[in-house]
């Protein structure tokens, strides 16, 4: 079917290239940490972590009525942790991470099974890649949970992307287990390379994401305003898994990723509505776009409520996340998030 639009086409292209650079080492910041040392506290103060969601969330939009679809459980996967070896192959490791997946994070075993109803290869090929990034001394247990953040991350983006109908100008979101919302592709989206170095920028320098998302001649930089939500639903999907199983994980930078992408968006409906109004109204006039942003809003609160206990589960450097943890809280960035339950018509000024 040949695109009906050459910005739609552009935009599946963007979507296309975003799968495909993290196979050249490109665009994984979230997998290429090295090995940083565990913080030993929070990366904020007790008060700052607790009640966000009361805090950031409306209970008559679409954001405050999402329900976190994990909570960490101690139930014992011991049975697999010893099963693992660092000299499984692919195929025993897929094995156990569905295994434990299933106990803790269910929808994570759907996510892969279902990007492999379209690409069977999906979730070997992703621990094939997990494998090599972390295997270079001894592949561990702990680099073995972090393989299947990167799995469940890769392979949502996959289901996303192969159950579209993109030809046709939507976008398909599998949101959750039993909550799925096609949001319209339009022409003229603007890349996100929108908001380099924009006003917001200097609160949060050399944020390691940057040069993977948005800085000019970045691998996905060209991507718009679509991916760029898919980027968001998969960043916190990489910190569910991180929480579910953090009791095994040394280290990882999932907290940043979600901050990151909350930052981003904000940002990106900043720039667009003050300089594009045309493309702005166009997404506003949308209700899978508004329903997508806010459920997403939603789940990160959600998420970060519990994860910001957790101090492995954000970068080395605590006071990055303490910076981003205050970027996402600027009065005008917050504001936007209101103009899009106002347009979705749950709330006013």
């Amino acid at each position: 079917m040949v695109c009906f639009l050459v910005g739609i086409c552009l935009t599946i292209m963007r979507i296309r290239v975003a799968r495909l650079v993290c196979l050249w080492g490109l665009a994984c910041p979230h997998y290429f940490d090295g090995r940083p040392t565990k913080p030993e506290t929070p990366p904020m103060s007790s008060a700052e972590r607790t009640h966000l969601a009361e805090r950031y969330l409306d209970d008559r939009c679409e954001d405050g009525r999402y329900q976190a679809d994990v909570l960490y459980t101690s139930e014992e996967i011991e049975f697999w942790v010893h099963k693992f070896d660092p000299a499984n192959s692919v195929e025993d490791n897929i094995d156990i991470v569905k295994s434990i997946l299933r106990v803790r994070y269910p929808h994570g075993v759907q996510i892969i099974e279902s990007a492999e109803a379209f690409d069977s290869q999906c979730g070997k090929f992703w621990m094939a890649r997990g494998m090599d990034i972390w295997g270079d001394d001894e592949f561990l247990f702990h680099e073995l949970v972090l393989t299947a953040g990167l799995i469940v991350h890769e392979c949502g983006h996959g289901w996303n992307y192969d159950a579209s109908e993109s030809d046709s100008g939507w976008y398909t979101f599998f949101l959750s287990e039993n909550y799925t919302i096609d949001v319209r592709l339009w022409p003229g989206d603007k890349p996100r390379t929108l908001i380099y170095d924009d006003f917001f920028s200097s609160q949060v320098v050399s944020n390691v994401f940057d040069d993977t998302y948005i800085s000019p001649g970045a691998p996905t930089s060209a991507s718009g305003f679509v991916p760029t939500l898919d980027e968001w639903l998969q960043y916190n999907r990489s910190l569910a898994v991180a929480y579910a199983f953090h009791d095994y994980i040394r280290y990882a930078n999932a907290i940043d990723g979600v901050l990151t992408f909350i930052w981003y968006n904000q940002r990106y409906l900043f720039r667009v509505r003050n300089m594009y109004p045309e493309v702005y109204h166009q997404m506003m006039s949308d209700r899978g776009t508004r329903k997508t942003i806010l459920w997403l809003w939603g789940q990160s609160w959600r998420l970060l409520e519990h994860a910001l206990e957790i101090p492995q589960l954000g970068s080395k450097a605590s006071s990055q996340v303490g910076k981003l943890f205050q970027a996402v809280q600027n009065p005008m960035l917050l504001r936007e998030i209101q103009r899009v339950r106002v347009a979705d018509g749950c709330a006013t000024q």
